[in-house]
């Protein structure tokens, strides 16, 4: 890890397995490979020049092995019973973003992803485009050319599409088929399958002590999907978002409008300053509708404007802006009308990181004008979910083991791992009935 610029945060991997549905009797292995998951970025992280961005490539490459998740080796087959896999990498600090989508033959779709931004620093560029011919570095690849982009510059990535294929999830596809083929199928083995399929995105974020952040996401998509169909976790805006606490702030591109040559304000005011990551998970097409991962980290950056923000503690309450999101453009929004009548699932894994900066005007009394300024460092973990489940896990640097918890909206939660680390744990029943959950599973303040 680079500690250039170092603002003193403990490094933070968070993971996720996707919000959806499945059965108590996958909580444990569920649990298990997000723990994993947490262990390989953690450990990525504290190399020597390692960046928040690989880590949350080796977290969510490392889900990709599974066959546990939805995502690389154990994805939903498509109708022609071949894995497409999406997927997306967001650096916080330079605000690069690249996905690919119904991408095969590659490994690791999050490896794509991560080739595409490297290719960033390639050759003769500016700001990602090149001196020769004016050509763009590409953001967003698909299918045969996002599978030849990456293995053209790491050949090992190349792989056999049916070497994708896991047991599971063939049973699964044969199940729906057979049921799709003659609806009055009902047999025991075909709900046994059909018990065993994943609709889950993966994901992680990851804060280093810089203050950088990443967001990274994979999915293999639904089951029997179309061939070519392309979901949230490959879109800009969409499945993840990522901005860290000393980059220019989302808020402002968003609300104000400055001129091309001025310095976008990099923090709520001179003392505070904010970063956010968030990884998503749901039904694809309603995520990118609302382009919800933008919606939810842009929520999370406004503050109070009718007085001069100067304390961390002024920022928008969390829960309150989530709540916000959710029912305002998702749950209750205009863009997803033709839902009203079926389910809108969606759910979330976000850090927010703040750094509060206290300063003392040398001209009052008994104060020290070459005094340091003494700085706050918060970093949150939160989760909200309108599915039925969602399961997560965290691992900070330093900490003997990850924590692992499943969020359910009606049984409550369910949490694994260091005691220690264990948070007050709520349910609003308002907020259940509302179809969104948000809960605060870790927060830590941190005074100098």
């Amino acid at each position: 890890m680079n500690h250039a610029g170092c603002l003193g945060f403990t490094p933070l991997v968070a993971v996720h397995t996707g919000a959806g549905s499945f059965s108590v009797s996958r909580e444990k292995e569920q649990c298990q490979v997000v723990a994993a998951a947490c262990r390989k970025g953690l450990a990525v992280l504290s190399q020597q020049q390692s960046s928040s961005v690989d880590a949350a490539t080796a977290a969510v490459r490392y889900l990709e092995e599974s066959a546990l998740v939805n995502a690389g080796f154990g994805s939903n087959l498509t109708t022609a019973a071949t894995v497409e896999c999406d997927a997306a990498l967001m650096d916080g600090t330079t605000g690069v973003f690249t996905g690919v989508g119904a991408v095969t033959g590659v490994r690791s779709a999050i490896a794509c992803s991560k080739v595409m931004m490297d290719s960033f620093s390639e050759g003769k560029t500016v700001a990602g485009f090149s001196t020769t011919l004016g050509r763009v570095k590409p953001m967003f690849l698909v299918s045969e050319g996002a599978a030849r982009f990456a293995t053209d510059r790491e050949s090992s990535l190349a792989i056999d599409p049916d070497a994708l294929v896991c047991d599971r999830a063939l049973k699964a596809w044969e199940a729906i088929a057979k049921v799709l083929q003659n609806p009055e199928c009902d047999s025991e083995s075909n709900h046994d399958s059909l018990d065993q399929v994943l609709e889950d995105t993966v994901g992680a974020v990851v804060l280093d002590c810089c203050g950088n952040i990443a967001s990274a996401v994979s999915s293999g998509g639904i089951l029997f999907k179309y061939p070519g169909r392309i979901g949230e976790a490959a879109m800009y805006s969409c499945g993840i978002w990522a901005q860290s606490v000393s980059a220019p702030s989302l808020h402002h591109h968003r609300h104000r409008s400055y001129p091309a040559t001025s310095n976008i304000p990099k923090t709520i005011n001179d003392s505070v300053s904010v970063g956010v990551g968030c990884s998503l998970s749901g039904t694809g097409e309603q995520i990118i509708r609302t382009l919800l991962g933008r919606e939810i980290a842009s929520a999370l950056l406004e503050t109070h404007q009718d007085h001069d923000t100067t304390n961390a503690a002024d920022v928008l309450d969390v829960s309150t802006a989530l709540q916000r999101v959710f029912r305002t453009a998702f749950l209750n929004g205009p863009l997803l009308s033709m839902y009203e009548n079926g389910p809108k699932n969606a759910g979330v894994l976000l850090i927010r990181a703040t750094s509060n900066v206290s300063t003392t005007e040398p001209n009052e009394p008994n104060i020290n004008a070459n005094s340091a300024p003494k700085r706050s460092l918060d970093r949150e973990i939160w989760v909200a979910h309108t599915t039925e489940a969602m399961c997560v896990g965290w691992m900070s640097m330093g900490d003997e083991a990850p924590v692992t918890l499943v969020s359910r909206k009606k049984e409550g939660t369910t949490t694994t791992g260091s005691k220690r680390k264990r948070m007050k744990q709520w349910q609003n029943e308002s907020n259940s009935s509302a179809g969104v959950r948000p809960i605060r599973i870790f927060g830590e303040f941190l005074g100098q």
